[in-house]
This record gives structure tokens, sequence and C-alpha cells, in this order.
């Protein structure tokens, strides 16, 4: 789900491996805590750009 989450998120950009790596973490810690899938992909969002 992180890794999906981060994709939409980017929706289309690139990160350089290491900047993808932490955003998918920090999504997947997110979702961990219970944070709805909606407001993390709008917190992730922000993070990519």
């Amino acid at each position: 789900m992180a890794l999906q989450l981060a994709a939409e998120a980017l929706e289309g950009k690139s990160l350089p491996p290491p900047k993808h790596a932490e955003l998918v973490t920090l999504i997947y810690e997110l979702l961990e805590e219970g944070l709805p899938e909606a407001k993390v992909l709008r917190f992730a969002r922000a993070a990519g750009s």
C-alpha cells in the first residue's frame, strides 16, 4: 500500500532512490499509526513536491 500511495503522490515525477525510500517509509509509518489513506496521500503529495 505504501508503494502504491507513493506512486500516486508523485504523479509521474521521479525522486532519487534515497528520497523515494524515505517517502515510502514515511507513508508506511503513517499508515501503521492508523491515519486514513486519503490524509496520508495528501501529506505524501506535499512531501514529494
